[in-house]
């Protein structure tokens, strides 16, 4: 009898702990099965181009008890896709608060554990640098002449949109350091130098603008030569001839270049002791390689400003004078009167 108790005894301690070990079995099969299915995977795919708003996340969710939130939004079971994205950091919490079924106690009813999972996360959507760029600007050429506006310089620029395809770039023109002139709908066209023309002299920088961003070019400087215009000779051709006369000469000669590099005929103001005297501003003209006389002048100290190229050049003084009044007078006596009382003496008056 003491050996048949030891054996119920035993054989109900074994079938305890077999039971122990299949509940701890259920638990773990439980567990597994639940955590091959409970979850998100995440999948993103960044920007094409700077500043683009073309980034994209999907989250697929599986839980029985949970699920994400991202940001307010909370988000069971399924496949969520968020596209017209910026760069940026994106945040999400996966939240799980379960009571699973681990099993049966020894009565045959379930058994449950409670689990509580939390996981923060992150999604970081990059975007590529500014592809804004100016591969040239250089100067063409200087102004020609003295005040012309006949300079040009050459921009290339290349830029790439959010589709990645080239993209046109407007652009505003600087001139020492001040507003010059923009773009309004005549582009620069990537892989085409666009040249700007007519440019008189400054220093001048450009600001391209495309594919969100935009660069800054360095400075170039458009000179100009130096004036032109100069009288090479202001010569007297004669005095005057006599006292009061208006018959001195002077002649001039000078030279001016154009804008378009040709001789230029000039204009002049002709001035006579230090004040106006004559002009002539569409008449008639000083020509290059053709002497100038002016005729009909008068006694006085001359001098001469031409104008041509843009500038002017004025002359040294030359003086036309006179000679002196020429007027002579002879008196002659003829004869004495008879005596002191008489008026009958003579005088003889030769001019």
């Amino acid at each position: 009898m003491k050996y048949f108790s030891k054996i119920v005894s035993f054989s109900f301690t074994l079938k305890l702990h077999i039971m122990r070990k299949i509940i701890l079995l259920n638990f773990l099969l439980s567990f597994i099965t639940y955590y091959s299915y409970s979850g998100v995977s995440v999948t993103h795919t960044n920007l094409t181009g700077y500043h683009c708003i073309n980034g994209t996340i999907t989250l697929s969710v599986s839980s029985i008890c949970g699920g994400v939130y991202l940001g307010y939004q909370f988000l069971s079971n399924g496949t969520y896709t968020y596209t017209g994205l910026q760069a940026g950091t994106y945040n999400y919490t996966f939240v799980e608060n379960c009571s699973i079924q681990t099993g049966t106690d020894i009565n045959g009813n379930p058994t449950y554990t409670q689990y509580y999972n939390t996981q923060n996360a992150s999604i970081i959507i990059t975007e590529p640098p500014c592809a804004t760029s100016i591969t040239s600007f250089t100067k063409v050429q200087d102004v020609t002449g003295w005040r012309c506006q006949d300079g040009q310089i050459s921009v290339s620029a290349t830029a790439t949109g959010c589709e990645g395809l080239p993209e046109n770039l407007w652009w505003v023109l600087y001139k020492d350091g001040s507003f010059y002139n923009y773009s309004y709908y005549n582009y620069i066209i990537p892989g085409t130098p666009k040249i700007f023309t007519d440019l008189d002299t400054g220093t001048y920088y450009i600001v391209v603008y495309g594919g969100a961003c935009s660069d800054t070019s360095s400075m170039v400087h458009i000179s100009e030569p130096p004036c032109a215009t100069s009288i090479t000779s202001f010569t007297k051709v004669q005095d005057v001839t006599g006292w009061r006369c208006s018959n001195g000469q002077i002649s001039v000669s000078a030279t001016a270049t154009s804008c378009n590099g040709l001789p230029e005929n000039l204009s002049w103001t002709l001035y006579k002791n230090g004040s106006y005297y004559n002009y002539c501003y569409y008449c008639s003209y000083i020509v290059p390689g053709t002497p100038k006389i002016f005729t009909d002048l008068d006694t006085g100290s001359y001098y001469i400003v031409v104008y041509g190229g843009n500038c002017s050049d004025t002359s040294s003084t030359i003086h036309i004078s006179e000679p002196p009044c020429n007027i002579g007078i002879s008196i002659s006596n003829i004869s004495n009167p008879d005596n002191a009382a008489c008026n009958n003496g003579n005088l003889v008056f030769i001019p």
